[in-house]
């Protein structure tokens, strides 16, 4: 859409007479970084705006010589300080809407003639420092990329579910910001075996995308490897993401054998969210975490891993999900919890994994209310249906006391 700016009222932009001279260094040497950026990057101009009391400013030289500056605490600011990342501009009638709030005459004009396609706050302990503004073409393409880059992740998710004797399993995902650090994924093993990996970036955006995507590679391309043991899977994995991560990056990991011949899960939890394991009894369920006894992946080279072992039964739940489930937030700032998910799992243990799955992520996002999240929620559900043979192992994973 073409923004006609002839109507802009000329006294709202005026060159500044209080400061005839340079502005000071610091906002010059902001609005030079970022001239630099936009030019290295091919890209529409980009424009940084910081705060300086009461007001937004210009960082560095206005090209025309006008007066670019906004009044803080409008609606441009009341929309950057709810949300993280970019938010896109629309435009009707020559006004602009933040998220469906109209923009006040002044911000609509200066956006305007800034050919302003979306804005990106910048905030720093709680408050709006300052925005940048990106130009409608830039917007456009990073959109495109945007989408590309969700496809390539939506691949990673696995399609297919496949048949594993007695077991009925099911799995999803919401990512808060477009591009997840969440990662699951599930195959078939030697043996009708079931493999099982959920895991979470210590990233947001892009470079949480990238890393989840070589997690994936690697934990695949492991799979067909001579490893003896689970631990030993999960060892090949950390060194070889420990090579490619960058300093203080991490990622956390649930990995898991399930064998429907004997009924035993195998599984090597690597500081990850623990999974609960409702084991079926007479009146009800009992509730085992199923811990973390290992370091995360990709911060210590060459770091131990132990396997565990526990038994599966006919009737038994076994939920995994990411911190970004019960760290779902409502408008008052309250998270949903590990409690509210126990209690949806249970009222819904009869059905089929789908539903189950499908009644939990309902009832996170119905907690949350439509309120911004900046976690990324997974969910993988199994129920086993089918008794299998043999003797059941010394019981793995911590009891915790919750009513049935």
């Amino acid at each position: 859409m073409t923004i006609d700016t002839t109507h802009i009222n000329e006294t709202m932009y005026r060159p500044t007479q209080e400061s005839p001279g340079f502005p000071p260094p610091s906002e010059s040497l902001l609005g030079s970084a970022v001239q630099w950026l936009s030019h290295s990057l091919n890209t529409d101009p980009l424009t940084l705006f910081v705060r300086a009391g009461d007001r937004f400013e210009l960082a560095g030289h206005a090209t025309d010589g006008c007066d670019y500056t906004l009044a803080a605490g409008g609606p441009l600011e009341r929309q950057l300080s709810r949300r993280t990342g970019r938010v896109p501009i629309d435009w009707s009638r020559q006004n602009a809407y933040i998220l469906g709030e109209p923009c006040d005459p002044e911000e609509s004009c200066i956006l305007a003639a800034l050919g302003a396609g979306s804005l990106l706050g910048l905030h720093a302990g709680g408050h709006l420092d300052g925005f940048l503004c990106i130009g409608k073409h830039a917007a456009e393409r990073r959109d495109w990329e945007m989408e590309v880059a969700r496809e390539v992740q939506n691949r990673i998710f696995p399609a297919a579910r496949p048949r594993i004797a007695g077991l009925d399993y099911y799995s999803d995902w919401r990512p808060a910001q477009g591009l997840s650090g969440d990662y699951l994924d599930y195959f078939e093993m030697a043996e009708g075996n079931l493999g099982l990996v959920v895991g979470e970036v210590a990233a947001k955006g892009w470079p949480a995308a990238l890393l989840t995507s070589c997690l994936h590679s690697v934990a695949r391309a492991l799979r067909y490897s001579e490893c003896r043991s689970l631990s030993d899977w999960v060892a090949a994995m950390d060194e070889l993401f420990y090579e490619v991560s960058p300093d203080h990056t991490y990622a956390t990991l649930f990995v898991a054998r399930y064998n429907p011949a004997c009924g035993l899960l195998h599984y090597v939890n690597a500081g990850h969210e623990a999974p609960l394991l409702l084991r079926k009894t007479g009146a009800g369920y009992r509730t085992l975490l199923l811990e973390s006894n290992n370091p995360v992946v990709g911060m210590l080279r060459k770091a131990p891993f132990r396997e565990s072992v526990v038994p599966l039964g006919p009737g038994d739940l076994l939920v995994a999900s990411t911190d970004g489930l019960c760290g779902a937030t409502s408008p008052r700032g309250e998270e949903w919890g590990f409690r509210r998910l126990l209690e949806t799992v249970q009222a819904s243990s009869y059905r089929k994994a789908r539903d189950i799955v499908d009644r939990v992520l309902g009832a996170a996002e119905a907690f949350t209310a439509g309120c911004p999240q900046y976690d990324d929620m997974t969910l993988w559900l199994c129920r086993v249906e089918q008794a299998h043979r043999g003797e059941r192992p010394r019981q793995a994973g911590r009891e915790i006391a919750m009513a049935a």
